[in-house]
């Protein structure tokens, strides 16, 4: 169990973690070009136009096909229109977890 102080220091670095996440997306509007990448693959699968990153060419692009199978399946769900929203959903979830995983281990 956590100790009200411990609690204070985890609810304060959680906080700043996600002032600054906030921070870089709203004021860099940077979408690094590996996850345009995956962006795309992920877009043509829940499209239903396979796993490519152009329609017809057969080869692989992408350096995280695990991720963008992911996406795409989320894609298919949501809306291909939803994958960057839902990437970032993601991986500020699995942040903060590896952030509390780490302060508990």
């Amino acid at each position: 169990m956590l100790s009200h102080r411990n609690s204070v220091l985890l609810l304060t670095l959680a906080s700043i973690a996600i002032a600054a996440w906030l921070a870089f997306k709203l004021f860099t509007s940077l979408t690094l070009e590996d996850a345009l990448i995956t962006y795309r693959y992920a877009q043509n699968l829940a499209e239903g136009n396979g796993f490519v990153f152009n329609i017809g060419e057969r080869v692989l692009g992408t350096t995280t096909p695990l991720w963008a199978l992911l996406l795409g399946f989320a894609g298919w769900l949501f809306g291909p229109d939803r994958i960057p929203i839902v990437s970032n959903v993601f991986m500020f979830a699995a942040s903060l977890c590896a952030g509390l995983f780490t302060y508990l281990g």
